[in-house]
């Protein structure tokens, strides 16, 4: 396997983990020392926290569909074009857009992610309940 095929490798595993919502597997992914910085300035540092954080916040999407458009490597990046469509619990389906950047390190380990938003929208809105009044 070639260097940046490594380097790709180790990011596919990671998305393959997140749309699986396999935390132990997704873990494994990750330097101890990673920082994810996120679309809304929110910062989390260390691969403990990072799988806990996304467990926390994937888990607890309904219908979570992660769908990878594009992937290219240079070096020890690697960029990557997905989308996620989920169900919040107010029953809202959402779907988003988001470029991510991945700095992979010597042991093949992510040590970086930024995730930037492109677009998100409502898909399927809950419909108000009728009043019930009439003129």
């Amino acid at each position: 396997m070639s260097g940046t095929e490594e380097i790709s490798s180790v990011v596919h595993n990671y998305l393959e983990a997140l749309g699986e919502q396999d935390w132990p597997k997704l873990g494994q992914t990750l330097a101890k020392g990673v920082v994810r910085m996120g679309p809304y300035g929110d910062v989390v540092e260390g691969d403990t926290a990072y799988r806990d954080f996304l467990c926390d916040v994937v888990s607890k999407l309904g219908d979570y569909v992660l769908r990878v458009q594009r992937v290219a490597a240079i070096d020890r990046t690697v960029w990557v074009r997905l989308s996620e469509t989920f169900t919040e619990d107010s029953g809202r389906r959402l779907h988003a857009e988001e470029a991510l950047v991945f700095e992979v390190d010597g042991e093949a380990r992510i040590s970086g992610v930024e995730v930037y938003l492109r677009k998100s929208e409502v898909v399927n809105a809950v419909a108000e309940p009728s009043s019930g009044s009439s003129a």
